[in-house]
């Protein structure tokens, strides 16, 4: 008899649906597309528009050393008893502002940034007790003529710029 497995054999069933769970388990998993890490200065990441509008970060950080679009510049604790998705969105950006425009780290803003955008954990870190408030820079490359900001670019770069 040949090594190949008989396709009706309870084995072959067996084994074929533990293969196939195991992939699908890992396509689908949250964790691999979730963000999962505490924040920390001088992480790197590359975010796309969705990533930067979203009220909590939707990636994990990347090398440095890859292309990325944004650096951690500032992590502190958010500064405010009330969550920030508790908050009209003008007075959240108020809090956020209060803190990333006032960190030593804005003398970057130079050539290498001009943008930033906040984060904070999402409902469910913030249920688990975390409570941070993390400030990314980025470089838009149309910032002058974009007409909103949902028509700004992000420059990717490679290494780190803090």
């Amino acid at each position: 008899m040949s090594g190949i497995r008989d396709p009706r054999s309870r084995k072959f069933k067996i084994g074929s649906i533990a293969v196939a769970s195991l992939v699908l388990s890992l396509l689908g998993s949250p964790a691999h597309s979730a963000y999962t890490v505490a924040p920390k200065y001088r992480q790197c990441f590359n975010h796309s528009k969705v990533d930067v509008f979203a009220p909590s970060p939707l990636k994990n950080p990347v090398s440095c050393s890859k292309i990325h679009t944004a650096e951690i510049y500032y992590v502190g604790t958010w500064p405010s008893s009330t969550p920030p998705w508790a908050l009209s969105d003008s007075d959240a950006l108020d809090i956020a502002a209060s803190v990333c425009n006032n960190t030593p780290a804005l003398n970057y803003f130079t050539d290498y940034f001009n943008y930033w955008a906040w984060f904070t954990p999402s409902q469910s870190a913030w249920k688990k007790g975390e409570r941070w408030l993390r400030c990314d820079a980025m470089f838009v490359t149309n910032i002058s003529t974009a007409k909103t900001s949902n028509d700004y670019r992000f420059k990717s770069w490679t290494g780190a710029r803090l």
